[in-house]
């Protein structure tokens, strides 16, 4: 799939004969985003084309997962990825029954922030949850435990640039 990625630069007033002051008004240009700031900014969050992996942006997302084991039994973990931004605090090895495990991530890529995990139960279930913090659309969460019979899992998603989003493991 090809993307394109509209790119803006804007050039320093210096030169042209007028200061950002005179433009903002007296005191005004102190208190003012510099147009490099704003105006990268908005191009990174509004554009819906983005370049894929790899690719930087210059707005940075970041996201909290809390997995709350409310079983008996300990999660241990699978397997868990960031495809596009580093860990701040890796996914726990091992969730102790009744209590939470945290993970954290930041990214400046185009895609956004994405953590997967997928954690074992001692009878073979796995639960594997899903938060995205993408720069354009709704932030969400997903989850799925493969023996729903046996447990229920939610997620609670959140808005904004670096939110923390929630999931509950229970037995039934």
């Amino acid at each position: 799939m090809n993307r394109k990625i509209a790119r803006y630069t804007l050039l320093p007033l210096a030169g042209l004969g007028f200061s950002a002051a005179a433009l903002l008004g007296t005191g005004a240009a102190a208190n003012a985003a510099t147009p490099a700031q704003s105006s990268t900014t908005a191009v990174a969050a509004t554009s819906s084309a983005g370049a894929g992996n790899g690719s930087q942006s210059t707005h940075s997302t970041a996201m909290t997962i809390n997995l709350a084991n409310n079983t008996d039994q300990d999660l241990t973990l699978v397997s868990s990825s960031n495809p596009y931004g580093s860990w701040k605090t890796p996914a726990p090895q091992t969730i102790k029954a009744h209590t939470t495990g945290t993970m954290s991530d930041t990214s400046s890529n185009i895609e956004g922030a994405q953590i997967d995990a997928t954690y074992a139960l001692p009878d073979g279930t796995q639960v594997s949850i899903q938060g995205l913090v993408p720069l354009v659309g709704s932030n969400g969460v997903s989850g799925s435990t493969t023996n729903p019979a046996a447990y229920t899992l939610h997620g609670q998603s959140a808005s904004g640039w670096s939110p923390t989003f929630n999931f509950q493991l229970s037995a039934k």
